[in-house]
């Protein structure tokens, strides 16, 4: 038989949600996985009813909602109704949102990347122009095979998905190619050697990892995409031999801006290092 309420002290679903904030279709699967069950159901119209003294309860499970807790960890604790239980679990769920939070500071740490390299790029006047950098030591993920078209590019960069378990989308703007050492000896820039992933930080990952040495690099920026940039490269091995040096290595070429930022032509930017020595 269903308990009787005070008029005053009878809430329906509506009205609890309209105090709560909670949708109505929140509350009703609390009372279907037995969370938060109303203290009466009108059995004639299925109307269910609440009442004052279960708002503490409710008060509790949006509390420990915000926390970041599961529904079924709740209705386990609400069970147990045991400390030690609700100590571990608050425990447990504390650990999941510093997770999260260093979760959250590795992909701010992209954005101020991205955002700082975006800024940079739009300022470059001296696109086409060669020049010797001294660049830093960086480890990049690559993995080796010929590629010649941009399908074939796409299934190389799946396939190091693949092997590094690592996500490329993750790395929007961060992936680059290479042209063989040979290949720019002969100045046959038909096809690429290797599809590499620039991390932007620390990657735990030992599968196809590649150090790039220290050291001078003839570069150039490019207004051009993958597979378009061959009067660049000629430029650059040009200068090359103009300034006395030798290649050392394979190229890396990395998109910067392309069709997916801008429909401007004319805005697209991409980088064409290569290791060099006297």
């Amino acid at each position: 038989m269903a308990k009787q309420l005070d008029p005053v002290n009878e809430f329906t679903v509506g009205e609890v949600s309209k105090l709560y904030g909670i949708p109505e279709s929140a509350l009703r699967y609390y009372d279907k996985i037995g969370l938060f069950k109303p203290i009466s159901v009108n059995q004639a119209t299925g109307y269910r009813y609440y009442a004052t003294e279960q708002f503490e309860l409710l008060n509790i499970i949006q509390y420990l909602k915000y926390l970041g807790m599961p529904l079924k960890e709740m209705k386990q604790h609400f069970e147990k109704r045991d400390e030690q239980y609700f100590l571990q679990l608050l425990i447990h769920c504390k650990s999941v949102n510093e997770n999260k939070i260093n979760e959250l500071a590795v992909i701010q740490h992209r954005f101020n990347q991205r955002i700082e390299e975006l800024q940079t790029s739009l300022n470059i006047t001296d696109v086409g122009v060669a020049r010797i950098e001294t660049l830093p030591q960086r480890n990049i993920l690559c993995v080796r095979e010929q590629i010649r078209t941009r399908p074939e590019m796409e299934l190389s960069l799946k396939r190091l998905e693949q092997i590094t378990r690592v996500k490329a989308s993750l790395f929007i703007g961060r992936v680059g190619v290479s042209i063989a050492q040979q290949s720019l000896l002969e100045r046959d820039f038909s096809k690429y050697s290797a599809i590499s992933i620039f991390p932007e930080e620390i990657i735990d990952s030992e599968q196809s990892l590649v150090t790039l040495t220290a050291g001078e690099y003839a570069c150039i920026y490019c207004r051009s995409t993958l597979f378009d940039s061959d009067q660049y490269y000629g430029q650059l091995l040009d200068y090359i031999d103009e300034k006395g040096y030798s290649i050392a290595g394979d190229s890396v070429e990395r998109i910067i801006i392309d069709q997916f930022i801008t429909n401007n032509s004319q805005k697209h930017l991409s980088s064409i290092q290569i290791p060099v020595k006297r």
